[in-house]
Order: C-alpha cells, then structure tokens, then sequence
C-alpha cells in the first residue's frame, strides 16, 4: 500500500486544530469595556504570549460574569490556548464552557464543535467525537466541499468509514477542482475499510485525475488480484509499466512476478530480460533463478538453462544446480547434467541430495555407466522420500545385468 498512513493523515488534520485566534464579538454584542479586555487578550494570543494571556482571560471570566457572550468568547479562547499549548484536556473543557453558555452566535458555536470534536478524536474518545461532529453536520446550511473534508477527517479517524467516504464523495463531486489530498484520503479510507469495489470504482477516477503517480496503478492492480481479476491486474501494472512509471528495479520485479502469477510467463521472462540488461536489477542468483522459472513456465527449455547458467555463475547454490540438473535431464544431456547433479547431491539438505542422487543415477545409466547409476542409486536409498524410487531402479539394474549375464 502505497498511500499514507491513518495516523500520517490524522496528524494532518490537527496540524489545523485550532484554527485562527478566535475573533473578539463586535459591539454591542459585549459591553465597551468586555471588548476591549477581550481585544487586549486576543493581541497576547496573537503574540504567543501565553501567560499573560491566561491571565488576562481569567480576568475577563471574573470581571464579566454576568455577560454571557463575553464569557463564550473568553472560553473559546481557553481552548485555543490550552490547543496551542498541548494541554487537550483543558482545551476540551473550555470549549464544553462555551457550549453550555449557549449563546446564540452559530459561527462561535460551530468553530466550537469542530474543534471539540478534533480534540475528542486525539483523546481517542470516538463516540463523543461523532456525536459533537454530527451536531456540527447538522447545524451547517450549504455545507461547502471544504467543509466536508473538514467533516470526513473527524468520521475518518473515529472509523465511521461509510460516513467520513459520503462526506468526501460529496465534496470531491462539488469540487470544481478536487484536492489531490481529498482522493488520497478517500481512497485510505476505503484501504481502512477493506472495501474493495469502491476502491475498483474510484481508482480509475484518480488515475485520469492524476495519470502520473504509480501508486494508483499499483494499488489498482492490487484490488484487481483480490477480486481475482488477474487479467485485469497484469493490463494496469503493464499500461503504467508503457506509460514510463514502472522504472525501479522493484516495481519491475513486482511486474515479472505478476505476469507469473496471472500465467503470462513470456512476458515475465521479457520483463527480467530487459531489466537486467538496464541494469535496473541486480545480476543476482536470485534474479537469473527467477527469469529461468518464467522461461520454464514459457516452455523455453534453452533460455531457462542460459538463464540457471547464469545463476550459478552468479553464486547460486545447490537448489540451482538441482534445477539445472533435472533440466538437463529433460532435455537428454546426460554428461551435462551429471555435472551439476553431483554438485547438488553434496548438500546436507535431504530433499536435494536424495532427488540429485536419484537424477544422478538415471543420468548415468542413460549415459552408459550403470556401475555410477548403481552407486548413485545406493546412496539414494539413505533418503526415506526417494528410497523407494531407488529400490526400484536398483532391482531394474540388477535384472538388466542379469539378463545380459544369462
């Protein structure tokens, strides 16, 4: 996955939590003299001096008691302190203030609950955050594409998945011009949801939006090989991989594979091919290995055994001489194929050594030399998963010489 984290995103958001300073009420919705102290306050906070400005809104709170809109206005910019100063808690029982103050100022109040609702959220109290963010849904007229956003990161990081989606869905078709950031966070909450139609559906939309970013095409391929759509997958990897975008030595890798998988090995092996003459991966074991397997599965016996070569001069170990080995031995060069049976038969490991051995046996007596088949054979019969074939090859050899010997 390919896409921000929940938490990446989230940190976003209340990078914004508390927004601008809170503005002072205009007169006469406060006395003369609560404006000024509410002004005089809002130019410490302004400042970043907060101590003084602590004081000077206990002060406003003691001297204005009896004004309530005075008092909100003092308690919303508690909670922009207390925000500012990493003190949530605080915060948060600032803006309860202002909310059971209950002054009629829908703009106060709606800042209020977007940014009680943020701090709700980052104290990990989900259901209390909905709640405060489904009264801020309620109470906006016209609710702007913005707005939603702003709405959808508060469902967002609650988990309510299938609401924070219909808020952005909603702004990003209102949008004259959706934010890449919006589409990034819908499709991470659909990635959260594990929705994967909506991912099928949104995906292609992204991509006309944003053609150039390969990590569209990489998670939309993705979502194609979950709904088992392997065909589907292999033509999105391979138009991003035309369109230039697939250049990294993993991204290529991930590809090679892919068109294994969806049984398209011709273009797997191709895809390693020119790959490793870019040098855009490594000439390793590893990756000769795996361009003999697609070349295998292409039933291209003489590339797979360039390609085995290779490996093994590449530092491959017993598993490619094994490979190699019966390789060979399919296609009847037996002097050849004993060459690299023996090395794979020197290994400790049971299930190489006992099929080397027992290849090695039938690569001799198919070059002639049963006394080197019939020793291969009995060393064959030291491993229980081919002792059986081996018994059975050594009765063959033993009939064989006693038929010539009769």
């Amino acid at each position: 996955m390919m896409l921000r984290p929940l938490g990446a995103l989230l940190v976003a958001a209340l990078l914004c939590l508390a927004g601008a300073v809170p503005a002072v009420p205009a007169e006469p919705s406060v006395s003369a003299r609560a404006h000024e102290a509410l002004s005089e306050a809002q130019h410490l906070l302004q400042e970043e001096q907060w101590q003084d400005a602590e004081r000077a809104l206990a002060a406003v709170i003691e001297r204005f008691a009896d004004e309530p809109y005075a008092l909100a206005a003092a308690w919303q910019m508690r909670g922009y302190l207390y925000s500012e100063k990493d003190r949530p808690q605080e915060a948060l029982r600032a803006y309860d203030r202002v909310l059971e103050l209950e002054v009629r100022d829908p703009v106060m109040t709606q800042q209020v609950r977007y940014n009680s609702a943020q701090l709700l959220m980052s104290l990990d109290r989900y259901a209390e955050a909905i709640q405060r963010i489904d009264a801020w849904v309620a109470a906006a007229e016209n609710i702007k594409p913005e707005q939603r956003v702003q709405a959808a990161w508060i469902y967002f990081g609650a988990q309510a998945y299938a609401t924070a989606a219909g808020h952005l869905e909603q702004a990003i078709e209102a949008a004259p011009q959706p934010a890449e950031s919006w589409y990034q966070m819908l499709l991470a909450i659909y990635q959260n949801a594990q929705d994967q139609a909506a991912l099928k559906k949104w995906l292609p939309v992204v991509i006309e939006a944003y053609p150039h970013n390969k990590s569209y095409w990489q998670l939309l391929s993705s979502v194609y090989l979950h709904l088992q759509e392997d065909r589907r997958a292999v033509a999105t990897l391979s138009a991003a991989y035309h369109n230039g975008l697939l250049t990294e030595g993993q991204d290529l890798l991930h590809m090679a594979r892919l068109y294994l998988y969806a049984g398209v090995p011709h273009k797997a092996a191709r895809t390693l091919q020119d790959a490793l003459r870019s040098q855009k991966i490594s000439a390793s074991a590893a990756n000769f290995e795996l361009l003999a397997d697609s070349w295998l599965q292409a039933r291209e016996n003489s590339a797979a055994v360039a390609a085995l070569e290779r490996a093994l001069a590449a530092g491959g170990g017993p598993v490619v001489s094994l490979k190699l080995g019966r390789l060979l031995v399919q296609e009847e060069q037996w002097a050849e194929a004993r060459e690299h049976l023996q090395q794979a038969a020197g290994t400790e490991e049971g299930r190489i050594g006992g099929e080397a051995l027992l290849l090695l046996g039938m690569a001799a007596y198919q070059d002639g030399r049963p006394a080197d088949a019939r020793a291969a054979f009995t060393r064959a019969r030291e491993y229980s998963g081919v002792r059986r074939q081996a018994d059975n090859w050594l009765t063959y050899l033993a009939q064989s010489e006693g038929a010539t010997g009769s």
